[in-house]
């Protein structure tokens, strides 16, 4: 059972989650699935970590894991913070999910260098192009306002994107049109003028 909070004010989440894992694994070994799982289930809840979740997978039963997986996947949408959020949710399939993650989610944690926002980005090109566009523009713009060139390489990263996004929807024209004016704005960043007339040529 977790620590009782009135009685053991001393017990950290990291030794909580050292003892979950080490319980899980040895219970597994030993052929205690019950145990196991129990302990997984613990030690996801403290961790929400992408290995975590694995571990729960492979030790469950296939006729519970659906419900153990859905147990920790409310558990982590529900959660304030968690690291391996959007990967977990891509991997299980659920793209709208880890979209709502996204915009419920403070745009200061979003990370231009994020392999996961990345990943959500090219997973929804296809199912949520709008979307895609949308924010791949939110990520390029505040590096295009910064006026920093040594990452303009990134802003031309996330506008590939962007012109993925409106192409599929068939809004070239817009999208043009959107280029043309950051063009007129920014005429006097030179390197930026490179990556962006080249984005208008292949596009």
């Amino acid at each position: 059972m977790p620590p009782d909070p009135d009685t053991a004010v001393h017990t950290s989440a990291h030794a909580w989650l050292t003892l979950c894992r080490w319980v899980r694994d040895r219970a597994a070994l030993a052929g205690q699935p019950a145990k196991a799982v129990l302990a997984a289930i613990g030690a996801f809840e403290t961790s929400l970590a992408r290995e975590d979740f694995r571990a729960t997978a492979k030790i469950c039963e296939p006729h519970q894991w659906d419900t153990v997986r859905e147990e920790l996947l409310g558990r982590l949408i529900a959660a304030a913070y968690a690291v391996d959020r959007i990967d977990i949710l891509l991997d299980e399939g659920r793209l709208d999910d880890a979209i709502a993650s996204i915009e419920h989610a403070n745009p200061r944690l979003h990370y231009a260098r994020d392999e996961a926002l990345v990943r959500l980005t090219n997973a929804a090109l296809k199912a949520r192009p709008e979307w895609a566009a949308g924010f791949a523009v939110k990520m390029a713009s505040p590096i295009i306002e910064s006026g920093h060139s040594s990452r303009y390489d990134l802003a031309a990263f996330w506008l590939e994107r962007a012109a993925c996004g409106f192409i599929t929807l068939g809004r070239t024209a817009e999208w043009h049109h959107y280029l043309d004016e950051l063009m007129t704005t920014h005429r006097r960043k030179h390197r930026l003028m490179g990556f962006l007339r080249s984005l208008r040529s292949r596009s």
